[in-house]
């Protein structure tokens, strides 16, 4: 999956979410894609980025929102 094109903030959270393999905030998420130099972005832009993302596409999102206000791939509901 690093190896994938990362052309939006969401491939960024993509690519972090995959290689971490759990849940995480909007805010720790904004951190890494920023120190991984995968994307510049606050908590709240990926926040906003990821909820545009999930009303939008609904079921077919790649991403879903979990308690705790965390975010998840909804590829790991088919493992």
């Amino acid at each position: 999956m690093s190896s994938m094109m990362i052309h939006t903030l969401l491939d960024a959270c993509e690519v972090v979410l995959y290689e971490q393999g759990e849940p995480r905030s909007s805010f720790w998420l904004a951190s890494q894609v920023v120190e991984m130099k995968l994307w510049r972005a606050s908590g709240a832009h990926v926040r906003g980025a990821l909820c545009q993302h999930i009303a939008k596409h609904c079921e077919t999102s790649r991403f879903v929102t979990l308690p705790d206000d965390e975010w998840g791939l909804r590829s790991w509901a088919a493992e």
